[in-house]
């Protein structure tokens, strides 16, 4: 079983790619490429969404308030020892109803904005208040599921 020394690495591992992506993209100019224009080879390191990237103040903040997420993805990658950088957080949740309190006040606490795949849930987050439409069983027609994306620009 994993002991608190992996946790530990993998956070060091998190910390320096941080390093790493701020000097990457240190003196970049924005060009309006988001996450969603990332191409298969560069990824997401190479869009606006990699500069000033850090994922760590909302991984503190799921921590502090009790959200139960899963890091996926390439920071996922990194904590378990990937070089290579990324410009987004993935995370996955098991999309239960009484989980989403905790979500959105963490996703509050770091000043983030929440929309669904399609744009049809948008909401500014409030400690108290999670949007009805992140809560409900049953999505509004249209969306693309229990996937998001969150703002913390």
């Amino acid at each position: 079983m994993p002991g608190r020394d992996s946790g530990d690495v993998a956070i060091r591992r998190l910390v320096e790619a941080v390093g790493r992506l701020r000097a990457a993209t240190s003196g970049r100019e924005r060009r309006g490429l988001s996450h969603d224009e990332a191409d298969d080879v560069a990824g997401t390191v190479a869009t606006d969404d990699a500069i000033g990237f850090n994922p760590l103040p909302l991984l503190r903040a799921l921590h502090r308030y009790g959200a139960e997420v899963v890091v996926i993805g390439q920071v996922a990658g990194i904590m378990h020892g990937s070089a290579e950088l990324t410009g987004d957080l993935d995370l996955l949740w098991d999309g239960a109803p009484g989980h989403a309190p905790a979500l959105a006040a963490a996703f509050a606490s770091v000043g983030a904005s929440l929309a669904d795949d399609d744009g049809s849930c948008r909401a500014t987050l409030r400690r108290s208040a999670v949007p009805r439409c992140y809560t409900a069983r049953r999505w509004p027609a249209g969306t693309a599921g229990r996937s998001g994306r969150a703002d913390l620009r």
